[in-house]
């Protein structure tokens, strides 16, 4: 039996199904805020997936592909990043030790790491 619509979208149960799978694939877990894998919490499951397939891969020795180069912040956004500490340096966002592809993530993860989340 499949669940899918007769245009091919998928339904909400199997969209459900994936998520179920793809977090057990993967050892991630939601908190009902945010995804985590390993020691790292994301917004999108999407974004836990892709973190845990680039370690599977770089653990395997397999190629990994580089990561997309993030843009630029304009004026406000850099006023913005400045503040919370965040830095932007070889295309990605900086938060420590930790670096981002979207400004936004780095500047969650600063509101969250000074209490101001």
């Amino acid at each position: 039996m499949t669940l899918s619509t007769p245009t091919g979208t998928p339904t909400a149960e199997e969209l459900e199904a994936e998520r179920v799978r793809l977090m057990a694939d993967f050892s991630i877990t939601f908190n009902g805020r945010h995804y985590q894998y390993g020691r790292y919490r994301y917004r999108l499951l999407t974004d836990a997936v892709t973190h845990a397939q680039r370690e599977r891969a770089r653990i395997s020795g397999a190629e990994v592909p580089p990561l997309p180069v993030a843009p630029a912040p304009n004026h406000a956004e850099y006023r913005l990043m400045t503040s919370r500490g965040v830095t932007y340096e070889d295309g990605f966002y900086r938060l420590g030790d930790f670096r981002y592809g979207r400004l936004a993530d780095a500047l969650e993860y600063a509101g969250i790491a000074t209490g101001h989340a």
